[in-house]
């Protein structure tokens, strides 16, 4: 599996549609992202999660962890508070090394 600089990277199919969901059509962020996104789907797997169970306060960010649970996921590296409020000890079924961070997190304590 490809790895860049220890990291592997797990995509979703529906990431253009959800992007241009979030920024609209024809923006030039959707764009610019999506020529990001082009670059990094050589580092990434595509995965179906069997997981569907409900975990999350925010019933639409379950995907997002039932992700976490089919990649085997160290990381979850996110801003949204939903997930952030999430214990990933609390879970069963979550890998045992799972962290959930923001951003800010994940670049000042690494991988």
């Amino acid at each position: 599996m490809p790895r860049s600089a220890g990291l592997k990277f797990v995509g979703v199919r529906e990431f253009k549609e959800k992007l241009t969901g979030y920024l609209g059509k024809g923006e030039e962020k959707t764009g610019y992202l999506l020529a990001l996104w082009r670059r990094f789907q050589s580092h990434c797997t595509i995965l179906a999660p069997k997981e569907k169970a409900a975990i999350c306060r925010d019933p639409k960010d379950d995907a997002y962890l039932h992700l976490c649970i089919a990649a085997k996921a160290d990381f979850l590296v996110t801003g949204d508070k939903d997930l952030l409020a999430v214990h990933p000890g609390s879970v069963a079924v979550f890998p045992d090394a799972l962290k959930i961070v923001t951003p800010r997190q994940f670049l000042e304590k690494g991988p």
